[in-house]
């Protein structure tokens, strides 16, 4: 392979990134047009007509100034927006007099005097998410182009070829595309109603870090590998981060990972679970079964937990903690070792990890850490998006070494 394999991948990294989480959003013509049409002496005429039409100080209707019907008067002549509050010359302020001329007051004006049209704020806001969408492609580019670069000048350990550089990072770029069209369908899923809201949240918080895990096997044998691997959950963090910020980017993001709809919820839980995965590909990887079995236990140990908890634990809740079920913890246990189990015996039967221990006896030990697994996440007292993988991974490397 020559060089020109490994740009192209780089390359191609950059156009994917870029359509799948850079969309930037230009302002339309329509709203182009609008600007172009909403001149101040439209928006003054405007404003001049409202205030002579709730002016309540007739010839007809005098009311005293020292009395609560003026004041009331005065509230009703008001503009609703304030922003767009124009005292216009001529008009009775109730006490005789007129109201002087002011300028009118916009927020977002850059320079003082400048008043800039009602589109303003959303320009604003298109340009931001715009910056923030860039951000992510930026982060996953510069991320594929150093990982490459320490693999071919030798840093990280190999030994790697121009082949198994443009493995590796294909690889790792195929399951970058494949989670953001994972959540980009069950986010649609639930807007047309198919799937409820918390259910695409707890959807994607079962199977995000399984189905990443299944592709594993499509990297190479090489030691740097882990850090083609990790580039994915690297680059949903910095999506929540931006997500969490209120970016219109990632706005089906953020209300796809969060209970309420608030996207500061995506530095949450969300967050910690891409941390988890992160840490475990760097420290563990395939090379380890500790890793797997405590994401496995993380991701479908509690996605299901939650998932059948509510539909079937409302009768069944524990008497020490009455936010879980035991319908819940049975899920957690069958969700977890099963989830487990099954991921370890396809490394295997690919050839990424070389299992040293019998299919029984693994099964068995797995069995194990899951009920123990079960039983700290009914702990109340602690978050369980820490203490259930950090639990399973001290498990794991006590009974499966």
């Amino acid at each position: 392979m020559s060089r020109r394999l490994m740009f192209a991948a780089a390359a191609g990294s950059l156009l994917f990134f870029a359509i799948l989480t850079a969309r930037t959003r230009p302002v339309s013509s329509a709203d182009s047009s609008r600007w172009q049409q909403t001149q101040p002496s439209t928006l003054l005429q405007t404003s001049t007509a409202y205030c002579r039409k709730a002016s309540f100080v007739t010839p007809r209707h005098r009311v005293d100034p020292t009395s609560q019907q003026h004041s009331h008067y005065q509230k009703e002549r008001q503009l609703p927006h304030e922003k767009y509050r124009i005292p216009v010359a001529g008009v009775n302020d109730g006490n005789g007099g007129s109201a002087s001329e002011a300028e009118p007051i916009h927020e977002g004006s850059s320079k003082e005097g400048e008043q800039p049209g009602p589109d303003s704020s959303v320009r604003v806001n298109r340009s931001s998410s715009s910056n923030s969408g860039r951000a992510v492609a930026l982060t996953a580019l510069a991320s594929f182009v150093a990982v490459g670069a320490a693999a071919k000048v030798g840093i990280l350990p190999g030994p790697y070829t121009d082949a198994l550089i443009a493995r590796d990072l294909g690889a790792s770029l195929l399951c970058a595309v494949l989670g953001v069209a994972f959540v980009k369908a069950v986010t649609i899923l639930a807007s047309i109603d198919v799937l409820n809201p918390r259910d695409s949240r707890k959807i994607i918080h079962t199977l995000s870090a399984p189905l990443f895990m299944l592709f594993w096997p499509l990297f190479s044998d090489a030691g740097g590998a882990r850090y083609f691997a990790a580039i994915v959950p690297l680059a949903n963090a910095v999506r929540l981060v931006v997500a969490a910020s209120g970016s219109q980017d990632e706005e089906e993001l953020a209300s796809a990972v969060s209970r309420s709809g608030d996207a500061k919820e995506a530095i949450g839980g969300p967050f910690f679970y891409v941390i988890v995965l992160l840490t475990s590909v760097l420290m563990f990887w395939r090379d380890d079964l500790t890793g797997i079995v405590a994401v496995s236990t993380m991701a479908a140990g509690d996605g299901l937990a939650d998932l059948i908890g509510r539909r079937f634990g409302n009768g069944n809740k524990w008497s020490f903690n009455q936010d879980k079920s035991i319908a819940g913890s049975v899920a957690f246990f069958v969700g977890a070792s099963s989830c487990s189990v099954a991921l370890a015996l396809w490394f295997g039967y690919t050839g990424a990890l070389t299992l040293s221990l019998e299919l029984s006896d693994l099964a068995s030990r797995i069995v194990v850490i899951s009920a123990i697994s079960a039983v700290i996440e009914l702990i109340p007292v602690v978050d369980d998006n820490w203490s259930v993988p950090l639990g399973a991974a001290i498990l794991s490397a006590a009974f499966l070494h």
